[in-house]
């Protein structure tokens, strides 16, 4: 089907105004379909998967780090994925690991937590291979780690977690690692997107650095005690472990741990594996966890001292020859912490943005071996495939290895012997079951990663819940909001359930609601379902996987067999008609259009109309909202010159985006030259202009060809009064509050969990500081996901 762009006059002329309205439509169309349904049967190359990650892509050859959408294709039965693999002592089921990474639910306690245990065992019953352990305390008193294992009576503490793991055939490793106080030097962090940056390093004597040495092999013997079958080392990310292999901070030093040779920087790691093989025996899993891959993007091209590739195969062989079984290949990136291992977050919002306004070019910097052309999936690939070929021990990488969003390139990475294994963890915080539902069949139905870090604030935002858009389970249970815990409690009494819009709230409650074993009818005003998510999807693209989420979505209602009425009005006589027992409104929030003179104009639109709206060559948008940022980014892209006016405070600017992915977007966009006017008021619109009032006093005459109404939604709560006295009856999602995507699920999520639900007892804990995701100090929920 062609794509017919309106706007160009057949005769070659158009107007300046209506120049960009193709590409507006165009990028709708593209980006509004799903790449995720089902393994549909496909032509298949057979390169291997690091040859295909070599390739550019179908893409304009102007472009720095060129885009290769085919890694979604999916011809793969997932085979590779899901044979057994053993190292040591232990076999792991399939080749999905569960990534050391932390959660909410870690809590200082004396034992393992319920709420932590139950964490993990999502993850054992869904399937997953293996499960590594947030890390594990090393010092006898541990006061910023989840759990002590440096005592010996942590080995009781930790047993029942480990049966609880083993019971499902799962083997299971904990993590061991330092901090980012003790360090190689004094060099300091120097970006407000590094995570460490709150801290200051102390240089650690030679007598100290065996002191942590001791403490770790103490440490994995412990666990080797309780059960556990290996441990892992994370020798990464710019903690203390990283801070002596890696030249960039490893400058000062002058005893046998300083930088004067690879083995002078290895040999901390290297000692630690040799006592830990020596103190637990032949077969226990020693894992070391390390960066191949660094750049300092806090001054993009000073890499001199960054790792070189043929470094981190000289590691890897150091490693196994020190007695490692196993490795696990990651990355740094100074200056951006998350990107080091999330690594969609280099293209956003383009692909090589650094967060800090530069961009990389993945072909020369990281010393060309970042993958970049999948839009962050399999970034380190290439440079795991080039390690296992000089090592004998098994493989494996993290970094957007998700088998559900790229089928055919991770499968065959396994096939193909360029890894032996993949590490992950948001995908299955979106989805505990990730691994069950691949090997049925079952792609389709697994609740997607949408690459929105929603469930990662680190050093931005501390103390933020670690919630998840796709799951709004994470965080939220056995608190206040969900005492009965991740799965919904079957009904008291089944109900008849009237739900009132099909956006993510809507979709949401309907299938939570009859999972519970509700009979749900759902109505929905347009043609489909998916509300503001088609807005999300054309604007952002395809890198938040926001139309697999629509058609996950979409999916379940399916799959719950919701009876869905599309084309319908509701009013109060309606729900009459259909004489439900409980009503959920969730018709989404209104918006309120512009009111200075001038605002009568044609040019002057609201953000609703993006699908057709026509742009000139210069746009304000007033507002600066999460949308409409999310609309500048999108126009900036195609060449318009964006101005952003609000009335509001600077802090409001990208109000209610994930920490990280704002800072990435706000960043891009002054490099960009966007100005953003905060504080203003419109005093008038003309056919050209726009005037502002500015809080230092002055009138500020902006050129504008089209003027746009993204000033902040309000709720919509017009119908829930209605309906409220009459039926039991919820509001949800952005007709309650407007906020984002993942807070209209959760809200549609706890309203369906709400009707006819059984009496739960709550008893409250106080969350503790804790390590997230092995790299530094963060509040409750904070630095957490490593993939």
């Amino acid at each position: 089907m062609g794509l017919r762009i309106e706007g160009l006059e057949e005769a070659g002329g158009f107007s300046r105004r209506t120049f960009f309205k193709g590409a507006a439509l165009a990028g709708a169309a593209v980006a509004g379909s799903a790449i995720v349904s089902g393994c549909q049967p496909q032509a298949n190359e057979h390169a291997s998967a690091a040859e295909r990650a070599g390739n550019a892509g179908d893409v304009a050859a102007a472009e720095i780090n060129p885009q290769d959408e085919g890694y979604t294709s999916c011809t793969t039965d997932f085979s590779a994925l899901f044979q057994p693999l053993t190292i040591g002592d232990y076999t792991m089921p399939n080749r999905l690991c569960k990534s050391s990474a932390g959660s909410d639910t870690a809590l200082l306690e004396e034992v393992m937590p319920f709420e932590g245990q139950a964490f993990y065992e999502n993850f054992a019953k869904g399937g997953i291979g293996m499960i590594w352990c947030e890390q594990c305390g090393i010092w006898p008193e541990e006061e910023i780690s989840m759990l002590s294992a440096g005592r010996e009576e942590d080995i009781e503490h930790w047993k029942p977690f480990v049966e609880m793991c083993h019971g499902y055939g799962v083997p299971v490793g904990g993590q061991l690692l330092g901090d980012f106080t003790r360090f190689s030097s004094s060099k300091s962090h120097y970006s407000p997107l590094d995570i460490e940056n709150q801290n200051s390093n102390v240089p650690m004597t030679t007598d100290e650095v065996k002191d942590m040495r001791d403490h770790v092999i103490t440490a994995a013997y412990h666990l080797q005690q309780a059960g556990f079958d290996a441990v892992e080392l994370n020798a990464s990310c710019s903690h203390t472990f990283d801070s002596f292999v890696s030249r960039f901070w490893n400058t000062e030093r002058d005893d046998e741990y300083g930088g004067q040779s690879i083995e002078n920087r290895a040999r901390f790691i290297t000692e630690m594996i040799s006592g830990i093989r020596e103190k637990c025996g032949p077969g226990f899993g020693i894992q070391v966890l390390y960066s191949a891959i660094e750049e300092n993007v806090a001054e993009l091209g000073d890499s001199d001292l960054c790792m070189k590739k043929e470094e981190a195969v000289e590691f890897a062989k150091l490693f196994e020859a020190a007695g490692a079984s196993s490795l696990h290949i990651r990355s740094s990136i100074f200056g951006n912490h998350a990107a080091g291992f999330m690594t969609d977050m280099f293209n956003v919002p383009v692909p090589g943005h650094t967060g800090l306004g530069t961009v990389a070019d993945f072909s020369r910097h990281m010393d060309g071996q970042w993958q970049g052309q999948y839009d962050g999936v399999a970034a380190f690939l290439k440079s795991a495939a080039n390690i296992k070929k000089n090592v004998s021990i098994p493989v494996g990488t993290v970094g957007c290895m998700d088998a559900r969003l790229a089928p055919d390139l991770i499968n065959d990475a396994i096939a193909d012997g360029e890894i032996d294994f993949v590490l992950m963890t948001r995908p299955l915080l979106a989805d505990p079951s990730f691994a069950a539902k691949l090997k049925d069949g079952r792609r389709d139905e697994i609740a997607p990663c949408n690459h929105c870090m929603t469930c990662f604030a680190g050093s931005l935002a501390i103390g933020t819940p670690m919630h998840c858009r796709a799951n709004p389970a994470m965080a939220r249970a056995y608190t206040a909001d969900m005492p009965e815990g991740y799965e919904p409690l079957p009904a008291e009494e089944s109900k008849n359930v009237l739900v009132i819009g099909g956006g993510p709230a809507g979709m949401e409650a309907a299938h939570t609601a009859a999972r519970r074993g509700h009979r749900v009818t759902l109505c929905e005003k347009k043609a489909d379902t998916g509300g503001m998510l088609s807005f999300a999807a054309s604007v952002k693209g395809t890198h938040e996987k926001i139309a697999d989420y629509r058609a996950y979505l979409q999916r379940q209602l399916e799959v719950q067999g919701i009876e869905v009425i599309a084309n319908q009005e509701v009013d109060a006589d309606f729900v009459a008609s259909k004489a439900p027992d409980a009503v959920i409104v969730a018709t989404g929030a209104q918006r309120s259009m512009i009111t200075a003179p001038g605002s009568d104009l044609p040019h002057v639109t609201s953000i609703e109309n993006y699908a057709t709206m026509e742009f000139g060559a210069s746009v304000v948008l007033v507002g600066a909202g999460i949308q409409a940022i999310d609309f500048a980014i999108h126009l900036v892209k195609q060449g318009i010159s964006v101005t952003v006016v609000h009335e509001g405070p600077e802090e409001d600017v990208d109000k209610h985006c994930p920490a990280w992915i704002k800072h990435h977007n706000l960043n891009w966009l002054r490099a960009q030259g966007t100005q953003v006017y905060s504080n203003a008021t419109i005093s008038e619109i003309t056919e050209d202009q726009v005037a502002i009032g500015t809080d230092y006093g002055t009138v500020v005459q902006i050129a504008a060809d089209t003027v746009v109404s993204c000033i902040d939604m309000q709720p919509n709560d017009g119908l829930y009064l209605a309906l409220k006295d009459t039926y039991e009856t919820y509001l949800v999602g952005d007709a309650k509050e407007p906020s984002t995507i993942a807070h209209a699920s959760a809200t549609g999520n706890l309203a369906a969990r709400s009707i006819s639900a059984p009496a739960v007892d709550y008893v409250p804990k106080e969350p503790k500081l804790v390590f997230g995701d092995g790299a530094g100090p963060a509040g409750a929920g904070a630095d957490t996901p490593s993939a």
